[in-house]
């Protein structure tokens, strides 16, 4: 089975201290096969946690998205949906 943790802030979030660098170690050292960067309305950090992630680590792009009714995570992903009600996020 394979472990990942599909909901990571970097400090390009304002809830989160943690750098990409300590992202990657704290990955390491739990074992996980994944993790999805999933920053406040944003895809900053992806690529830095990218860059540093070793072979065997994969890191999967996305977004928590602020929507009308609440926060809704947005994966593998290439662009930052709206800021809108859930639906229009789910149909961008």
């Amino acid at each position: 089975m394979k472990r990942y943790d599909l909901q990571v802030h970097t400090d390009a979030s304002p809830c989160s201290r943690a750098s990409p660098a300590d992202i990657v170690d704290a990955a390491v050292d739990a074992g996980l096969d994944g993790i999805a960067i999933t920053n406040h309305d944003t895809l900053a950090g992806y690529d830095e946690v990218s860059d540093l992630a070793p072979a065997g680590l994969t890191v999967i792009p996305g977004v928590e998205v602020t929507t009308t009714q609440g926060h809704l995570l947005a994966l593998y992903i290439n662009d930052e949906p709206p800021q809108s009600d859930p639906v229009t996020v789910i149909e961008h």
